[in-house]
């Protein structure tokens, strides 16, 4: 099995996962939580069990992060804050490197977001743009 049909599997795998917390609507976010930690940890093991990294390389552990599946689990983790449930967050991850963008209401979501994305598995840091919105 080649590295793209290996990285096929993989990316198909996260889809499903991903997929199953979309579509059991009654379940609760905690449940949908959980199920995204499980995804991002089983991409890692089967990763560096075929020796080989997705795109982004090799963390401290020597698994293999998934920027998608970080980016994905810091948006539910950030969506599930009553404080930012408002909010226009944009989010990238790069290497590892989560990027926060767009526009809260107050200083204290600045930072409430940025403790989200910290806390998230696998991130190694947080690059934090976020603007408070102009008070009328």
């Amino acid at each position: 099995m080649n590295l793209s049909h290996k990285k096929f599997i993989l990316v198909l795998l996260i889809a499903v996962a991903l997929g199953m917390v979309g579509y059991q609507q009654k379940e609760t976010i905690e449940k949908a939580k959980k199920k995204i930690d499980k995804a991002i940890e089983n991409t890692a093991a089967a990763s560096y069990l075929a020796h080989k990294p997705l795109d982004n390389g090799p963390d401290v552990t020597g698994y293999f992060r998934n920027d998608n599946a970080i980016t994905e689990k810091v948006k539910t983790d950030i969506m599930s804050a009553t404080l930012l449930k408002t909010s226009h967050i944009n989010v990238t991850t790069t290497n590892g490197v989560v990027s926060l963008s767009g526009v809260v209401e107050s200083e204290q979501s600045v930072d409430k977001a940025s403790e989200i994305a910290r806390n998230v598995k696998h991130v190694r840091s947080v690059k934090n743009d976020l603007a408070v919105k102009a008070q009328r």
